[in-house]
């Protein structure tokens, strides 16, 4: 939790108890044969370019199963989506993450390849 409050652009962080529909979700799209959705090279990844491809706004809540590697699920709100994924990009977060946006029905998730940053969504 006190890494989540580290945050800037994030508020209302709380741990929340896991949500079973999302974990089984999850553990289909972690099966290495869930298909790829977007491929960026890691020389041509950006905070924009990240950003565009993954919906949720400014203001919207989300939920981050597993946050920093460890059993615990936190549900935010982002203040900036940019500020939010540039702090996950230079902390490391985002060799593997996963995103739910529960106002889409998206789960977004992002991991880090050999060479470039694979992007799987699934529809909840």
């Amino acid at each position: 939790m006190n890494r989540a409050n580290l945050i800037a652009s994030v508020s209302n962080a709380e741990i929340i108890s896991v949500i079973e529909d999302y974990k089984q979700k999850l553990v289909i799209m972690y099966k290495n044969n869930y298909p790829v959705y977007k491929i960026i090279s890691f020389r041509e990844l950006s905070i924009q370019k990240l950003s565009a491809e993954i919906g949720f706004n400014n203001g919207d809540t989300i939920i981050v199963p597993y946050f920093n590697n460890t059993k615990h699920w936190i549900k935010v709100v982002i203040g900036d989506k940019e500020d939010f994924l540039k702090y996950l990009y230079e902390k490391g977060f985002l060799n593997s993450f996963t995103i739910i946006c529960p106002n889409n029905g998206v789960i977004y998730d992002i991991e880090l390849g050999e060479q470039e940053y694979e992007i799987r969504i699934c529809n909840c």
